[in-house]
């Protein structure tokens, strides 16, 4: 299984280290918004690094989302790119992204 692990931070680094050892999982992508910080650890895992962590989503069967993944939902959700819109489903508006 093909597993991306978004966010590079303390947590992601623990479940990326995790996942590298689970038999289940074959192949594994680190994202983050800190493309630098997502190399460093992949590196140091033998792992894939996705440049976008919205990619990194679409190409795997599987992910670890980062600590807001609330906030995270809500953009893709919102993204043109999945084809519908999270206010229009939820009622809840998406936050103002910059």
């Amino acid at each position: 299984m093909r597993v991306a692990v978004v966010g590079a931070g303390r947590m992601g680094q623990l479940h990326a280290r995790l996942l590298t050892n689970a038999k289940a999982v074959s192949e594994l992508v680190v994202a983050d918004a800190d493309v630098d910080q997502a190399k460093a650890v992949a590196e140091g895992l033998g792992a894939e690094v996705a440049s976008d962590p919205m990619d990194a989503l679409e190409s795997v069967d599987a992910s670890l989302p980062r600590s807001n993944w609330p906030i995270m939902w809500m953009e893709l959700a919102s993204s043109s790119r999945w084809g519908f819109n999270a206010a229009s489903t939820t009622g809840i508006a998406p936050p103002e992204l910059p």
